[in-house]
């Protein structure tokens, strides 16, 4: 196994049992909601698709998930002393730094998954004369 899939699973790993990523994951996803609520109503009567909604509501938080989740795995391998162990491994740096920001990256892009889903749930839920002609494609 490469260095680089070793750290990748190792912080997936401890991404899933933080609580501050589920806040991060939670904050992602009401702040993306509000935001597409809000552009969506904004939008009534325009000819605005509805993947520019939804990408224009979606992008502006992920990059302060991402920044909140490579945070907060640097520093839960400090306290357990993991950086050290991994930084004096006969590794590359950049093998270490890529596992960390393939296995950030990964945890990351949960949210806008979910929130894609959930929102073309809502939407045909409650929105389904909405729904029904609405299509993701330009």
């Amino acid at each position: 196994m490469s260095p680089v899939r070793a750290i990748f699973r190792r912080t997936l790993r401890s991404a899933r049992s933080r609580y501050s990523d589920a806040f991060a994951f939670a904050a992602y996803l009401a702040g993306s909601a509000a935001l597409f609520a809000f552009n969506l109503a904004s939008a009534e009567g325009s000819r605005s698709s509805l993947a520019a909604i939804w990408a224009v509501s979606a992008a502006p938080v992920l990059p302060l998930v991402s920044a909140f989740a490579g945070a907060g795995f640097w520093a839960e391998a400090k306290r357990s002393g993991e950086d050290e162990m991994l930084l004096t491994t006969p590794l590359r740096e950049r093998e270490c730094v890529a596992g960390v920001f393939a296995g950030v990256w990964a945890a990351t892009m949960a949210a806008p998954l979910v929130f894609l889903g959930s929102s073309l749930g809502f939407l045909a839920l409650f929105a389904p004369k909405f729904a029904a002609g609405a299509t993701f494609a330009g």
